[in-house]
């Protein structure tokens, strides 16, 4: 019997070590496959990648490469993969200057609140362009480039190759109100304290309110006194006219319709998701209830009504997060949310552009190889760089530039560049993994190798 037990044993051991050993060479074999695969993607970049200077003290002549790429676009979407790094807010700059002295861009259109935005623009030209910088876009963009940016756009204030900025984000601000009440002021002092108190309203509805039927209430008392004020303009435009451009009249006249309509379809998804961000539990069944959609169909909406409306005959720049500007964010494989009910990723602001201006647009998404900037509570944390071979930063990384640029819609597939419509992973924010297909989602990759976190600058009100 024990020779028996023995015996079984033995025969187990000895399958085991003849199904081990059949496996080996299979897998060495696969991992021999990807290392080549990766050899052949590192030739296709070192082949067809830019090098691109991060310093705006070089000449332009690096981003010569754009030219026929972006020809034909009105609109040049560019992304960053994280808010608040230097070299971010540096290569940006450069390439909207490029843009703007050789291809004749005019419009600069941030993921700004377009109240705030609209505000600085209109006092400009008796501030400092640090000023309007720091009041005029959110923080995480106040860099010395952007500076100096805004310096260029002050100096061209009076030409006809001006350059100029805008915001596209439906968000409330400190700006807004206090700007549009001391306009008014001379016109009508019981105007101008009313806009006041209702931009507070507004903003303590928008950022803090928790309860829906208290936010409901609110709204139903806000909405016909934006309505008032909507026709109290209209009726005071040749007035309104002797202290503000008909650019600045026409962009108030927006914000207050944001303003509208967010009163009366956006409450609801805005109210769970302050619940949510106060941790309470929050409930969505549909994409009409998430505010991360309604945020982004609205910044969509406003950038057409810029294109369309406000600058017809201009092209324009815009500027935000990847998540908002990448092309198909519904075709991603795996995803960050912060609506943890929603099991599907949602279209963004890229893909809810009208069809109209996704045939002249250009997605340009941005990324970091390592390096440390801020996160969404704005404190400092070290780039995630635990890559593996579908990761696009160490396989860009490997062109061995400061700056790499990589073309992807047009670039012939072979297996040197199969990997641009293969599911590749891309950081979100530096911490956090997603995959996604690039050619899918971006026209173009930017990489920065490493990146630091920007100067915050305070606004001075």
């Amino acid at each position: 019997m024990l020779r028996q037990q023995l015996a079984a044993r033995n025969l187990v051991f000895i399958v085991f070590i003849y199904v081990f050993l059949l496996a080996q060479p299979h897998q060495i074999a696969e991992a021999d496959a990807q290392g080549e695969r990766v050899d052949r993607w590192e030739e296709g970049i070192e082949r067809l990648s830019h090098n691109v200077f991060l310093s705006g003290t070089h000449e332009q002549k690096d981003l010569d490469f754009l030219k026929p790429l972006i020809n034909d676009k009105r609109i040049v979407l560019i992304g960053e993969s994280a808010h608040g790094a230097r070299e971010f807010n540096a290569v940006k700059a450069r390439i909207i200057r490029y843009l703007h002295e050789e291809m004749g861009f005019s419009v600069i259109a941030f993921e700004a609140p377009m109240g705030q935005s609209v505000a600085a623009f209109a006092q400009s030209k008796t501030g400092t362009a640090s000023q309007t910088m720091t009041e005029g876009i959110p923080s995480v963009w106040h860099s010395p480039d952007m500076e100096r940016l805004f310096s260029l756009m002050k100096s061209k204030e009076e030409q006809k190759d001006f350059l100029t900025f805008t915001g596209i984000d439906i968000q409330p601000d400190s700006f807004f109100g206090p700007f549009l009440s001391e306009g008014v002021y001379h016109l009508d002092r019981s105007r101008s304290n009313k806009i006041r108190q209702m931009e507070e309203h507004f903003y303590e509805l928008y950022h803090n309110q928790a309860t829906i039927d208290q936010a409901f209430i609110e709204a139903n008392e806000l909405q016909p006194q934006y309505e008032e004020l909507k026709s109290w303009i209209r009726r005071h435009q040749s007035e309104l006219r002797k202290s503000y451009t008909n650019s600045v009249i026409k962009q108030i006249e927006r914000v207050v319709d944001n303003r509208i309509h967010f009163l009366k379809h956006g409450v609801q998804a805005r109210v769970k998701s302050n619940a949510q961000t106060n941790q309470h539990p929050s409930t969505v069944t549909d994409i009409q209830q998430s505010d991360m959609y309604y945020r982004d169909r609205q910044m969509a909406e406003n950038i057409d009504w810029l294109a369309h409306e406000l600058f017809p005959d201009e092209k324009m720049i815009v500027i935000g997060h990847n998540y908002h500007i990448r092309k198909q964010n519904t075709a991603m494989h795996s995803f960050v949310t912060f609506e943890p009910y929603m099991k599907d990723p949602l279209p963004t602001m890229g893909e809810l552009l009208s069809e109209r201006l996704k045939a002249s647009s250009y997605a340009l998404g941005v990324f970091a190889y390592k390096g440390q900037t801020y996160d969404r509570q704005g404190a400092f944390v070290n780039m995630d760089t635990n890559y593996d071979e579908f990761s696009l930063e160490p396989l860009l990384e490997s062109a061995g530039h400061r700056v790499t640029f990589m073309q992807l819609t047009g670039t012939r597939l072979d297996p040197t560049t199969s990997w641009m419509t293969m599911p590749m992973n891309g950081s979100y924010w530096g911490m956090q993994k997603e995959t996604f297909i690039p050619r899918q989602q971006y026209d173009g990759l930017l990489l920065i190798n490493e990146v630091s976190p920007a100067l915050y600058a305070q606004p001075s009100k």
